[in-house]
């Protein structure tokens, strides 16, 4: 069984930080992020084989020497592998198919797109579908937050979202009417998402009160200058970012 996916990139249209959950929270360990995201055409390609074979074997291979990947030894970092184990563990007949993954990756790495996540959830999606899993919209994201914050977003399709929580609380948005033409730039750094919110945190941490007692999100946007009206990014006053 073959079949090759679009990993599109996201973006945030606001991003609000409100600080790291408290130890006993089950998702301690993590930071608590208010956002609406939507995805935009750049993407990574992402091709999938899969045959039964009780040698259970994962390769993945990618056009960028810096993917982990089998080449590299690192295989088991990508998060099309962690996708694999996730579904394993929910699908124990899977352990006997053989998964074969070829990832064409044009998002830059480690630029706040979620070019990792968005394969790793394309190759989610794709599994369900060629292997007819029994998966529903719920169970696709509890399996999908198992592995990443991003992840649930991109693994309902969703082309606008708000998300909540870690990530793991996604609700669809209609989106507007009148589409967004953006431009970006790429300044070739890579900046880990641990890192970035480990230095706002740091400068300034009791801005998470205030943040907290923000108004909930809006639930639609009629315009597309309704959107744009919330773009804001606490991420700006991380030190990383500057």
């Amino acid at each position: 069984m073959d079949t090759v996916v679009k990993g599109h990139a996201k973006i945030n249209w606001k991003l609000e930080v409100l600080g790291p959950f408290p130890d006993q929270h089950p998702n301690a360990g993590f930071t608590e992020l208010r956002s609406v995201i939507s995805l935009i055409e750049l993407h990574d390609r992402v091709r999938i084989q899969c045959e039964r074979d009780e040698s259970g074997s994962v390769r993945i291979h990618s056009n960028h020497p810096d993917v982990p990947q089998t080449a590299n030894q690192r295989a088991e970092h990508n998060v099309c592998f962690k996708a694999i184990q996730a579904l394993r563990k929910h699908f124990p007949e899977l352990c006997n198919y053989a998964f074969e993954i070829q990832i064409e990756k044009n998002l830059p790495l480690a630029g706040g797109l979620g070019g990792s996540s968005t394969d790793g959830a394309a190759l989610l999606r794709a599994a369900v579908d060629l292997l007819s899993l029994d998966l529903n919209r719920k169970e696709l994201l509890e399996l999908a937050a198992t592995f990443g914050s991003d992840t649930p977003f991109f693994a309902t399709g969703d082309k606008l979202a708000r998300i909540e929580g870690r990530g793991e609380r996604v609700t669809t948005l209609t989106p507007p009417p009148t589409p967004a033409h953006l431009v970006m730039l790429n300044p070739r750094r890579e900046l880990t998402v641990s890192e970035v919110f480990g230095s706002l945190t740091q400068v300034n941490p009791t801005e998470n009160e205030s943040l907290a007692r923000r108004p909930a999100l809006l639930k639609r946007y009629d315009s597309i200058q309704e959107l744009t009206n919330l773009s804001h990014n606490d991420l700006e006053q991380a030190p990383y970012v500057k």
